[in-house]
């Protein structure tokens, strides 16, 4: 299930470009320098190293699994992986994702390359219809028009959301907080 020779999805942010992991990033996930070590970030390293294996398994296909990096001169300086949303029993949610792992190399973190990576993910999520996205501590909503009539009106509450109000579906991403958190732009295609 590789993307090599494929067209597929890119932004390009400067001197960054963000697109989706080809088979042979594989060996720059394995040697990905997260900078420092410890238990935490030995963790993360691992996730990274075997990205394309857990992007390419067959059992998960329904997932929609997806790895996107972002490129400086031929070099993968940070990655985020994100799947389709699931519960217990196996049900699969097509407008809901699970954001698994956002890593930038140690040499260029605190340059915002994290925030770049993963509004890019958000607004192409945006753009396919994606209704939240989950994380490890956070849950990101997308606020759209639930009728036809002009205004706003509250979400029905649900287990994992709280009353909000509803803008129009160009709206942008926002946290539970509400701020702002992503561009309502569109991911070019190559």
């Amino acid at each position: 299930m590789g993307t090599e020779g494929t067209d597929r999805r890119h932004r390009v942010i400067g001197s960054v470009i963000i697109r989706h992991a080809r088979d042979s990033d594989a060996e720059q996930f394995e040697s990905f320098d997260l900078g420092d070590s410890g238990l935490w970030l030995d963790e993360v390293a691992e996730i990274v190293a075997g990205l394309v294996a857990w992007r390419s398994d067959p059992h998960a296909e329904q997932r929609d699994r997806q790895v996107i990096v972002a490129v400086t001169d031929s070099r993968i300086v940070g990655v985020t992986a994100h799947e389709r949303l699931a519960r217990s029993g196996g049900r699969v949610w097509n407008d809901h994702r699970y954001l698994m792992v956002t890593a930038v190399r140690g040499d260029e973190q605190r340059t915002g390359l994290a925030r770049l990576l993963v509004e890019s993910v958000l607004a192409d999520l945006g753009s396919r219809g994606c209704e939240s996205v989950e994380s490890s501590g956070w849950c990101i909503r997308r606020t759209v028009r639930r009728s036809s009539s002009a205004g706003t009106c509250s979400q029905k509450p649900t287990k994992h959301s709280h009353p909000r109000t509803i803008r129009t579906s160009a709206s942008p991403w926002r946290s539970d907080s509400g701020q702002r958190l992503a561009p309502a732009t569109k991911v070019d295609t190559m």
